[in-house]
C-alpha cells in the first residue's frame, strides 16, 4: 500500500510535567517527575459534593472500561499506581464504589507513550494497510507526537467512538493568555491528541 502521512499539527496546552492534579475541578491529567517516567493519573473534583472516585483505562478488545484501582475517597488526588502509555483513561466521581448514572465523568485522557526514539518504528499501518509515516530525520518531540497520534487513531478505528464522551480539553482553549508562558513538549503532544480525538468523534457522531 501508498504510505501516506495522518499528521494533525498540534496546539499549546498547559498540563504540568510536574504539576499536582489539575487546577480546575471536573478535570484530570499526568502527574510525572519527568518526561521519560511513567505517570499517575491525577484527578480533582474539588467543586462536587461526590464521595468516591474511580480511575479506569478502556478496554479496547471488550469496548468498555474498567477499575484499574479500587475507588478513591479523596476529590483531588492520584492514582497509587503509575498507568502505562498508549491508553485512554478517565475519572469517575460517583456516590457510591458503584459505577452508576449519576456518577460525573472527567472525560478522555491519553496517557503519551514515550519509546525510546530508536526504537520508534518508520511507520505505523492502519486497519486499511496504509502505512503512516514517522519522520525518522524529525526532532524526538515530533516523532513521539507522531507516534501516539497513529496509535491512537489506530485504537479510535476499533471501537465505536460514539459512545465514548469528549477528550479533556486543552487548558490553553480556556487561557490562552498562559499558553506561551507555560507551554511544554507534553503540552503540545496533547494538543495534537486532542484535536485528532475530537474531530474523528465528531465524524462518528455524524454516522
Amino acid at each position: 500500500m501508498k504510505p501516506y502521512i495522518c499528521f494533525i499539527s498540534c496546539c499549546a496546552v498547559v498540563f504540568s510535567v510536574n504539576a499536582s492534579p489539575p487546577e480546575r475541578s471536573g478535570r484530570i491529567s499526568c502527574e510525572k517527575p519527568t518526561y521519560q517516567a511513567q505517570c499517575k493519573l491525577a484527578w480533582n473534583f474539588s467543586e462536587t459534593n461526590k464521595a468516591y472516585f474511580i480511575p479506569q483505562v478502556f478496554d479496547v478488545s471488550e469496548e468498555s472500561w474498567r477499575n484499574i484501582e479500587k475507588p478513591a475517597i479523596e476529590n483531588y488526588g492520584v492514582t497509587k499506581r503509575t498507568v502505562e502509555g498508549g491508553s485512554l483513561y478517565r475519572v469517575l466521581a460517583c456516590d457510591t464504589p458503584q459505577v452508576t448514572d449519576s456518577c460525573l465523568d472527567s472525560g478522555v485522557y491519553w496517557v503519551i507513550a514515550r519509546p525510546k526514539i530508536g526504537d520508534l518504528p518508520e511507520s505505523v499501518a492502519d486497519k486499511r494497510g496504509n502505512n503512516m509515516l514517522i519522520m525518522k530525520n524529525a526532532d524526538s518531540k515530533t516523532q513521539i507526537d507522531q507516534y501516539n497520534v497513529y496509535v491512537m487513531i489506530n485504537v479510535l478505528e476499533q471501537i465505536d467512538l460514539s459512545k465514548l464522551p469528549p477528550m479533556v480539553e486543552p487548558v490553553a482553549t480556556a487561557r490562552e493568555d498562559f499558553a506561551e508562558q507555560h507551554v511544554n513538549e507534553d503540552d503540545e503532544i496533547q494538543g495534537s491528541l486532542y484535536y485528532n480525538y475530537t474531530a474523528l468523534r465528531e465524524k462518528a457522531l455524524k454516522k
